[in-house]
C-alpha cells in the first residue's frame, strides 16, 4: 500500500483496492489509524504513539523506585501520565468514531453482509465489536483508571488502593 495512494480491503476472498483520493473522510482516518504503511503521517503518528507507550510504561515503573516517588518528582510523573492518557484517549475515541462496519466482522457481534453499510444497527454493532476486541480492551484498561480517578476526585481512593490496582493492570 505505502506510497501507491491506494488502500486494499479484504472482502471475503476478493481484494478491493480503493484510491485514497476516492475514500470518504471516515475511510481516510480509519486507514491512517489502522495501517501505518498507508501514508507518512499515519506512520509518524504510529511511531509517536509507540514512543508514548514506551515513555508511559517506563515512567510508571521508574516512579515505583523509592527515591523517585512520593512528592519529589510527582509533577513530572503526573505530567507524563496526563499527556500520554490524553493522546491515548483521543486515539481511542477517534478509532471508535470511525471504525468501519466491514472491519473485523466476526464473532458474537457480527453484522450480516446486507446490513454492513445500512442503518444505525450496523454502526452500534461495529462499535461494540470494536470495544470488545482484546487489544481494544487492553487500550481501554490503560486509560480507564486515570479517567475514573479524574471524575471521582483525588480523595476517592483514600487508602483503598483500587485505583492503584487498576493502574497496575495497565502494564
Amino acid at each position: 500500500v505505502g506510497g501507491s495512494g491506494t488502500k486494499k480491503f479484504m472482502l471475503g476472498r476478493q481484494k478491493v483496492v480503493t484510491p485514497i483520493e476516492d475514500m470518504s473522510w471516515r475511510d481516510r482516518i480509519w486507514t491512517a489509524l489502522d495501517d501505518p504503511a498507508s501514508s507518512r503521517p499515519a506512520y509518524s503518528f504510529s511511531i509517536a504513539v509507540l514512543l508514548l507507550i514506551v515513555l508511559s510504561c517506563s515512567a510508571f515503573v521508574v516512579e515505583t523506585i523509592p527515591s523517585m516517588c512520593c512528592g519529589r518528582y510527582d509533577l513530572i510523573w503526573n505530567t507524563i501520565e496526563t499527556v500520554c492518557v490524553a493522546v491515548f484517549s483521543v486515539e481511542y475515541v477517534m478509532r471508535i468514531g470511525v471504525v468501519m462496519p466491514r472491519s473485523s466482522n466476526e464473532g458474537m457481534f457480527s453484522v450480516l453482509p446486507e446490513e454492513r453499510n445500512h442503518g444505525p444497527w450496523a454502526e452500534v454493532m461495529v462499535r461494540i465489536r470494536f470495544f470488545t476486541g482484546f487489544l481494544n480492551l487492553v487500550d481501554f484498561t490503560a486509560i480507564f483508571p486515570t479517567w475514573l480517578q479524574f471524575f471521582l476526585g483525588p480523595d476517592a481512593d483514600s487508602g483503598g488502593g483500587a485505583t492503584q490496582f487498576l493502574r497496575g493492570i495497565r502494564l
